[in-house]
C-alpha cells in the first residue's frame, strides 16, 4: 500500500537560494530602477513640453503673452493668476541667483536680460521696459537685483535681493483685492 502515500509536489533543487522566489526577485530587481527612470524621463519631458507650449510660432527669441484687457474676475481666478505670477517671480529669481553665481565679479548687473539669463521663451521676461499684465522684468545693479512679475489680475509681485540677506518678497494689491497679495507680502 505504499502507492497510496499523500501527494507532495516536487521541490526545486536547493542550490544556495535559487528557488522561484529568489529567481523572481533577481530577475525583477533591475525593473524597479527602470520604471523609476522612465517616470523621471516622462516628468522632465512633460515639463519641457509645458515650457515649449508657450513658445511663439514665429521663431522669435521671447514669448509674447497675450495682452487681452483684464476682465473682472473672481477671487478664485485671480488667485490662480497670482499664483502663476508668483511662480514666474520665483523662477526668475532662481535664474538670477544662478547667473550671479557664475558672473564676473558676481555682479547682478550682468544678469538682467533674456540673453544674459538664458531663459529663452520659458518665462515671460521683457527687457528694457516695465512689465505689463502677464509679464515679468529684472532690474539689477552691482548692489542687488529685483524681479517684478505682474499678474493678469493686476497684482504686482517682487523679490528683491541685496546679496547679504534673504530675499525680500513684497507685493502691491492693484488688482483683485485679497487674491494673492495680502498685507503687502507673499
Amino acid at each position: 500500500m505504499s502507492d497510496l502515500a499523500p501527494y507532495e509536489p516536487p521541490r526545486p533543487p536547493q542550490r544556495g537560494g535559487d528557488g522561484p522566489v529568489a529567481l523572481w526577485r533577481r530577475a525583477n530587481a533591475a525593473t524597479r530602477g527602470t520604471v523609476l527612470a522612465v517616470l523621471l524621463v516622462l516628468v522632465v519631458a512633460g515639463a519641457f513640453l509645458a515650457g515649449r507650449a508657450t513658445a511663439p510660432d514665429d521663431g522669435s527669441a521671447t514669448a509674447k503673452p497675450a495682452t487681452t484687457p483684464a476682465a473682472p474676475v473672481g477671487v478664485a481666478a485671480a488667485t490662480a493668476e497670482d499664483e502663476a505670477a508668483m511662480g514666474v517671480a520665483r523662477d526668475l529669481s532662481a535664474f538670477v541667483a544662478s547667473c550671479v553665481a557664475v558672473a564676473v565679479e558676481r555682479d547682478p548687473a550682468r544678469c538682467r536680460t533674456t540673453a544674459q539669463l538664458n531663459v529663452g521663451s520659458t518665462l515671460p521676461l521683457v527687457d528694457g521696459r516695465r512689465p505689463r499684465a502677464g509679464e515679468a522684468a529684472v532690474t539689477a545693479s552691482a548692489s542687488g537685483s529685483r524681479v517684478t512679475s505682474v499678474s493678469r489680475s493686476g497684482n504686482v509681485f517682487e523679490i528683491a535681493t541685496d546679496g547679504t540677506a534673504r530675499p525680500v518678497r513684497t507685493c502691491t494689491d492693484s488688482g483683485v483685492a485679497g487674491a494673492g497679495c495680502v498685507g503687502g507680502t507673499w
